[in-house]
């Protein structure tokens, strides 16, 4: 699909309608941030799950001006920053999920979850930089996504869900609960950007799955708080 582009004072933009839909997406995650910062003390899971919606705001924030200037930025720069700020949101979410489990077991997933987030943000800039450069420009989509994707498809597969079902099922958790019930709902923005199913050029697939993922991340909002106020209950 080719990007739409728009002139503003001199100005090539490029996709003025997904950088709107990453300011929305932005503005909810840094909305729900404020939210769960006041549901509890710091270094506790309200601070983790807290930093996982100042990062996932901040990231859009980002790459939604990499979409629009692109005609400007070599080697997707803002892309790279933005996933990589991503990559600390999933390490928060992954901390604060760890903290329903034993001291013992939570350091050894510390460990896991710290390797994955350092050589997922490593192989985001060698393969940027090094690997698939797209000098054209002139169609949706960014190179590497696809390596964002498998790394974040990791991050929640294997961590994330077994995590929030084994608290679910041993303790019928509803926090985990509609954790699950969010990450079920995300795979459907995987769908959207392998079919690359859009509506029409000004409403791509992009914009679609920034709908979705707002959706998704108030059902991990709900989620969170409902650990959040449990954990601090039994502190």
């Amino acid at each position: 699909m080719e990007k739409i582009a728009v002139e503003i004072m001199g100005l090539h933009l490029y996709e003025p309608v997904t950088y709107l839909s990453d300011l929305i997406l932005a503005g909810f995650s840094i909305f729900w941030f404020t939210r769960l910062r006041k549901e509890g003390d710091q270094d506790t899971m309200s601070n983790s799950f807290s930093r996982y919606f100042l990062f996932m705001g901040i990231g859009p924030f980002i790459s939604g001006h990499a979409h629009l200037f692109d005609h400007y930025i070599h080697h997707n720069y803002f892309h790279v920053i933005g996933w990589s700020l991503a990559a600390f949101g999933t390490y928060n979410f992954q901390k604060g999920c760890a903290m329903d489990f034993s001291v013992d077991l939570k350091n050894r997933i510390n460990w896991i979850i710290k390797a994955l987030l350092v050589s997922s943000i490593l192989f985001y800039f060698a393969y940027q930089f090094l690997v698939d450069v797209d000098t054209e420009k002139t169609t949706v989509g960014v190179p590497g996504f696809m390596a964002v994707s498998i790394f974040t498809a990791v991050g929640y597969l294997a961590f994330l869900v077994p995590m929030n079902y084994v608290k679910f099922t041993k303790e019928k958790d509803a926090g985990s609960g509609l954790i699950l019930l969010g990450i079920v709902m995300t795979a459907g923005t995987l769908v959207l950007h392998s079919k690359k199913f859009s509506l029409s050029p000004h409403i791509n697939y992009n914009v679609l799955a920034h709908i979705v993922l707002i959706i998704c991340y108030y059902m991990y909002f709900l989620g969170m708080r409902k650990k959040i106020r449990g954990y601090e209950e039994t502190d």
